[in-house]
């Protein structure tokens, strides 16, 4: 059964995560088709699994985010028959729906860092938005500590196009960055990243040392290299990089962007 408290909670849970304000959310329209099948459902439970030609993933299909108006449109009679197919429990698999699609709509409305609402969203690449519908649909779910729907959220995924996987490479992740990547493409503050000094301070050093030999043309060994090699901040180690106040890996932070970027 489909409430509106449901749609409620999932935009105050996932505007919370995003750190956005309402901005435009409250305009957004929450509708149920109790009796229509989509078109190009069947294929997703094909023998062969789902078709590479479909653009749009099982969660896009069961339900979807129209941009132009402001819509979220779920299907009921489909949510049914694919949890039943998958063995899912119906509550669990219309759980995962509204969270993907209330999450497109907040990140198009939503308000904040420098933006109102993601204006170029309908020209934003499938992988961008599909890949924060998918990665905060995963923060939700983990939020309310629901690993059993987080599983079932990662099989819909590897059902579907490779933009609706992505999110797999990316976590686990802070959620800070994330929401540093979803500001900069709305067109909002880029995303900064600050050294912690303590790299920095030892980077700078092996820098120096490096610099001196060079200056004096004094022979530079494989030892020197090796040095300024373990203090890059490249090297996956703690407190490379902070996002905020929150320490992250050049690493991370990396495999996150080309994880949004379909790469």
């Amino acid at each position: 059964m489909f409430t509106e408290a449901q749609f409620e909670s999932a935009v105050a849970r996932l505007l919370r995560l995003t750190t956005l304000e309402p901005g435009d959310t409250p305009h957004a329209r929450f509708l149920v088709d109790y009796t229509s099948i989509p078109a190009g459902y069947g294929e997703y439970f094909r023998e062969s699994g789902c078709q590479s030609n479909n653009t749009a993933g099982i969660l896009d299909i069961l339900g979807f985010y129209r941009a132009s108006d402001k819509t979220i449109v779920l299907f009921a009679k489909a949510i049914k028959d694919c949890a039943s197919r998958l063995d899912a429990r119906e509550d669990d698999l219309r759980t995962i729906v509204i969270y993907h699609e209330v999450a497109h709509m907040v990140t198009h409305l939503g308000h904040g860092h420098g933006a109102e609402i993601w204006n170029s969203f309908s020209e934003a690449s499938i992988n961008q938005i599909e890949f924060y519908a998918q990665i905060y649909s995963y923060f939700a779910l983990e939020l309310i500590d629901r690993a059993d729907l987080v599983h079932l959220l990662n099989e819909l995924a590897n059902r579907s196009p490779s933009p609706y996987q992505s999110y797999l490479r990316a976590i686990p992740c802070p959620v800070e960055l994330v929401n540093g990547l979803l500001n900069a493409d709305r067109g909002g503050a880029k995303l900064e990243c600050v050294m912690s000094q303590s790299i920095a301070k030892d980077l700078s050093s092996a820098l120096s040392n490096l610099m001196g030999k060079i200056d004096h043309g004094s022979p530079i060994s494989v030892q020197d290299l090796h040095e300024l090699e373990l203090k890059a901040p490249q090297i996956d180690g703690d407190g490379a990089l902070r996002v905020g106040n929150l320490p992250v890996s050049v690493a991370i932070i990396e495999r996150v962007r080309r994880a949004k970027d379909g790469i």
